[in-house]
């Protein structure tokens, strides 16, 4: 535990000042973080850091640095919790499933809130960070990411698989939210009741992109003749969805209507002239 102490006379100047939060393993044997609060109470608790060694002579080193002049940054105590090793709890990185074309990959933080991602079209590749990774562990949740070396619209990857997976996840989430754009979205809605997703959010998700089923979709017709397609759209009553698309393409509308059909409880909302995908015009807007 750090605590802040302010020994500037000046302090009214540095009321409302907040230092940024995050946690992240940088390497397997070290952790680095920056744990922040308001800097509003004289000798309040700025954070907590958590984080596993395995082996029991480990070496912690802990360092502290701060960029403001004002404030006094001290050590007030350093208290280490041994975890059991029946604890749900897991810190770092670990795959939890790789069939040499889709690869799952757990980042744990020690959150009650976990996100699950899938990689969009054209992100091929498993030695690169998953869909969203870098900015949703700024904020401590726990992901796990789904990355493919094909644009194969995760045709590879079944319920059982999905099955398998969540078992190695702990079971007591407070939350768990899907997160994916174009062939991602489609994953993360179509996995969503396998995965126990309380919400999606997705971007210009497909519902196919199988020419028997959308013979309206004129994109991606070189990738839909190499795919064997493997999945049956079943209704979802549970998880709750808010679908963000492009309403004045046609193509975009005709694959949101073929999805309601299945997901019952989704709120679409048009993003019109926004393109494909969504997500792109949406991160650049205001």
């Amino acid at each position: 535990t750090i605590k802040y102490n302010e020994k500037n006379k000046n302090k009214n100047k540095n009321k409302n000042k907040t230092i940024t939060s995050y946690m992240g393993v940088s390497e397997p044997d070290s952790v680095n973080f920056i744990a922040g609060s308001n800097l509003k109470l004289e000798g309040s608790v700025i954070g907590e850091c958590k984080f596993k060694v395995e082996n029991i002579n480990s070496t912690i080193e802990l360092k502290v640095f701060y960029l403001d002049k004002f404030i006094d940054i001290q050590i007030d105590k350093i208290t280490l919790e041994e975890i059991s090793e029946g604890s749900s709890d897991f810190f770092g990185r670990k795959i939890l499933f790789d069939n040499n074309n889709t690869q799952a990959e757990y980042i744990g933080f020690g959150s009650e809130k976990l996100v699950i991602t899938f990689n969009p079209y054209e992100h091929t590749g498993f030695n690169h960070a998953g869909f969203g990774e870098s900015f949703l562990s700024r904020y401590g949740y726990d992901l796990l990411v789904f990355k493919m070396k094909s644009d194969d619209w995760y045709q590879d990857l079944s319920h059982e698989d999905i099955v398998f997976i969540v078992k190695q996840l702990k079971q007591d989430y407070k939350i768990r939210l899907g997160y994916g754009s174009s062939m991602g979205a489609y994953a993360a809605l179509y996995f969503a009741e396998s995965l126990h997703l309380d919400r999606v959010l997705a971007f210009s998700p497909q519902y196919s992109i199988e020419r028997q089923l959308v013979s309206f979709e004129d994109r991606w017709g070189e990738e839909a003749e190499k795919i064997r397609f493997n999945h049956i759209w079943s209704k979802n009553h549970i998880t709750k969805a808010i679908i963000i698309y492009d309403n004045q393409d046609t193509r975009e509308k005709k694959h949101v209507e073929c999805i309601n059909e299945y997901f019952i409880n989704a709120s679409n909302i048009a993003f019109g002239f926004s393109g494909h995908p969504s997500i792109v015009a949406f991160a650049e807007s205001n």
